[in-house]
């Protein structure tokens, strides 16, 4: 069995970025206000909201998703350390299988 792995790098001092392992969508973070909420949302339908934790370093969230391949977007809104709020946006995220 093979596993492949494509990430989406941080651009931009964005603080949030995919990792897409065997089709599974995985979030990392860091930098993000501690307790706020990060939003993720697959094709428009929100997909979960999780708490930050420990974001002085890199963090991984693991999502019960699994990447088909197709015309997928995949949205994550997040809060920085000063109280502002971003979304970042990634269309057709590249899957390796």
């Amino acid at each position: 069995m093979s596993v492949s792995t494509s990430t989406t790098p941080i651009n931009g001092g964005k603080k949030v970025y995919l990792s897409i392992a065997d089709g599974k969508l995985t979030v990392y973070y860091r930098g993000l206000k501690q307790d706020s909420n990060v939003k993720v949302e697959v094709d428009g339908k929100a997909l979960t909201t999780f708490k930050v934790d420990e974001s002085d370093i890199e963090q991984a969230k693991p999502l019960n998703f699994k990447i088909n391949g197709v015309r997928n977007i995949v949205k994550v809104s997040y809060t920085l350390l000063d109280g502002t709020t971003q979304t970042v946006t990634w269309k057709n995220p590249k899957i390796t299988n």
